[in-house]
């Protein structure tokens, strides 16, 4: 099944994908496997199975995930661990609660195929298990006989599977038709192979099926390193249709060289392709250095070379007075060598690419062809490979226009520039490429080389009129912002005035996080400027009060002040009493000497808030002015909210004493022989009752 164009992400939503953590496999995946799925990976003695399951486990369980990897008759674990340990994705740590290895070999000789289901079920579900390995299929397939038992058991494993959500993998060294029953039934089958060309050999990974997925057919070349397996998905298949298809710059680009300049008419065309061809010696790689030598921050070179090494063309460079050191010092190019030798083919096309991406190249230099062709293990492949890695090289390049159109539009917009171009929305992309002259984007990836990004944002900066958040921007904002803080501007607010003024200075706005770390220690100062002053302005005999408040007296289990903090209750006479005696206490304690007027009625509510939510404890942590100034501003608004809560009490204490009083008034008079008196009139009669 090939993955045409338009069928990349048809099945996204249907079923989640699980990522392999295989660098290139995904590629050739078109996106992972599917969640819950059976497949099953087959090769001859190492070819690189385990590793390649190993990397899919072990990369697993560091995203989250919990794995069992169940051996049969391979080689024992301890075995397993000692090849497997200089292998930078095997991580000891996780074993055995994100990973485990379990020998199922007893349950297969004693119980057979039916006591290894249960083991495995068992197992998946005692350990919440999201992906599972089981090694030994071959041997599985011996011990079952009968095609039917090994359908049954497939069926089986392919039920639990779907149940449970956990991707399986199967292990297995079987090869050539693919006929058996696991061949037919599972979702998806890899096999991993090794060609001989010659006396050269070379790992191949080819995809035979993937259920409900599309995947790039064929072969692919794959390494196994320390890195653990890494597949070059083959550049035919992979770029069959460039990833843009812009139409071309009608700019030109110096060649280095005046002379040569004016018999292009103006230098070489933008986004183009020129081949140098001549013998040796005739000045193919000269004419390459002077190109590379005319790069800069604007236009990145890169020379990928497989003939002369980095330290002899610089040296060819200096002699010809180029400026290639002072470019690559600069970071305006990069020289990549690798020698002819048994390379692949495809492994040097993603190296290239991965660099062009990465610096946002815009001069490239490949030195040697025939480093690509030695590597080229089918000859015939050459035109094809060449003609599609053109295509895309043509096409790289063009994006770094449209995040330059996106930034210049957010710093107008917000006074910031944005830091993650994936945020920005499509729709606002795709309206600036149509300005631009460019093809609609499914999405707009970050740059690769933050030294070309950051000079664009300087220009864009520039061309605005606006200055960078420096040091002294910064000092100053941190005084505007002291002076609004001590009147008693809360983070909330101050942070959005810390914006609106950046903005009218035009001053491009630092990351959020960092302007949210300068507003808390401004406030923070603020904050603590306001509890020296108040606890400052306190009587001595109130700060000793608020000491005593906060302390347990000695046979009881709490402190004074969580018996103000107490809610209001029921009105009735001792509790109105005892209202009455909390407020006396706080009228002796506060008197008319309690000065709070360095804070504004809002923030002195804040800070009563503040000492309400505390506990005794939690403010006898606190500094001594800090606890003196909450439990002070608590003690203030406590105060005026208890006269209001005894007025209050009193009211309603009265009308109940009213309405029970003309209840008792009605209920004494007999409704047979003494006409009915309303209660208002003969309350007129009665003497008014009070609290006393």
């Amino acid at each position: 099944m090939t993955q045409p164009e338009a069928d990349a992400g048809e099945d996204d939503g249907e079923i989640a994908r699980v990522p392999s953590h295989v660098s290139g496999l995904d590629a050739v995946l078109c996106g992972g496997f599917l969640q819950g799925g059976l497949y099953m990976v087959q090769g001859p003695p190492g070819a690189g199975k385990t590793i390649l399951a190993s990397q899919i486990l072990y990369g697993n369980a560091a995203a989250g995930g919990r794995a069992l990897f169940v051996t049969v008759l391979g080689e024992n674990h301890g075995r397993m661990f000692t090849h497997l340990r200089p292998m930078r994705f095997f991580d000891p740590s996780v074993i055995p609660d994100k990973v485990a290895y379990i020998s199922a070999f007893y349950a297969l000789e004693d119980e057979g195929l039916k006591g290894l289901s249960t083991l495995l079920r068992r197992e998946v579900q005692a350990h919440g298990a999201t992906l599972l390995v089981l090694d030994g299929m071959s041997a599985i397939e011996e011990k079952a006989g009968a095609s039917f038992e090994m359908k049954r058991f497939t069926h089986e494993l392919q039920t639990l599977a779907s149940v449970t959500d956990c991707t399986m993998f199967l292990l297995t060294t079987a090869s050539g038709v693919m006929s058996s029953p696991q061949h037919t039934m599972v979702d998806g089958l890899i096999e991993l192979r090794q060609r001989l060309y010659g006396l050269r050999n070379e790992r191949r990974l080819q995809v035979h099926k993937i259920r409900g997925s599309a995947f790039l057919e064929g072969e692919h070349a794959f390494r196994i390193t320390r890195e653990g397996v890494t597949v070059f998905p083959r550049i035919e298949a992979l770029l069959a249709t460039p990833t843009r298809r812009d139409p071309p710059p009608p700019t030109r680009m110096s060649s280095g060289i005046a002379s040569l300049d004016a018999m292009f008419g103006g230098g070489i065309p933008a986004a183009s392709m020129t081949a140098l061809i001549g013998p040796s010696g005739a000045g193919k790689t000269t004419l390459g250095l002077h190109f590379l030598s005319s790069s800069s921050a604007d236009e990145p070179g890169l020379l990928f070379g497989c003939d002369e090494p980095p330290e002899r063309l610089r040296l060819k460079a200096a002699k010809m007075g180029l400026g290639l050191a002072a470019a690559e010092q600069r970071g305006d190019v990069e020289l990549l060598w690798y020698p002819i030798g048994e390379h692949i083919l495809d492994e040097l096309a993603h190296r290239l690419l991965d660099a062009v991406r990465r610096r946002g190249v815009k001069r490239l230099v490949i030195d040697g062809v025939s480093g690509f062709q030695q590597a080229a293990l089918e000859p015939e492949r050459i035109v094809r490979f060449w003609s599609v890695l053109s295509n895309e090289l043509r096409a790289r390049g063009t994006q770094h226009r449209l995040r330059c159109a996106v930034q210049l539009c957010t710093l107008r917009a917000t006074g910031r520039f944005i830091a993650d171009y994936r945020r920005v929305p499509l729709e606002a992309v795709n309206h600036l490429a149509a300005q631009l002259g460019l093809d609609p984007l499914l999405f707009l990836p970050d740059p690769e080389r933050p030294a070309t990004e950051s000079a664009q944002l300087q220009r864009v900066r520039q061309h605005l009129g606006w200055r960078e958040f420096d040091a002294a921007a910064e000092q100053g904002l941190r005084t505007q912002l002291q002076e609004r803080a001590a009147e008693g501007m809360t983070p909330g607010p101050l942070l959005a005035l810390a914006e609106d003024l950046l903005r009218a200075a035009r001053i491009v706005l630092p990351a959020a996080s960092t302007l949210e770390r300068l507003v808390a220690s401004v406030a923070a100062h603020a904050v603590q400027n306001l509890f020296d002053r108040v606890a400052s302005g306190l009587p001595e005999h109130l700060r000793d009060a608020i000491e005593d408040i906060v302390d347990v007296p000695e046979g009881e289990h709490r402190s004074s002040l969580a018996h103000l903090k107490e809610p209001p209750p029921a009105a009735r006479a001792p509790a109105i009493a005892a209202s009455l005696a909390k407020f006396n206490l706080l009228e002796g304690l506060l008197g008319s000497g309690v000065d709070l007027a360095v804070t504004t009625p809002q923030l002195l509510q804040h800070l009563a808030q503040l000492g309400r939510r505390y506990d005794a404890q939690a403010l006898k942590r606190f500094a001594a002015p800090k606890r003196q100034a909450l439990v002070a501003a608590f003690l203030v608004e406590t105060r005026k909210t208890l006269l209001d809560q005894v007025v209050t009490m009193h009211d309603q204490y009265m009308t109940g004493l009213e309405r029970r009083s003309r209840l008792a008034f009605e209920d004494g008079v007999p409704m047979a022989t003494e006409p009915k008196v309303r209660f208002s009139e003969t309350l007129r009669h009665r003497p008014l009752i009070s609290l006393n």
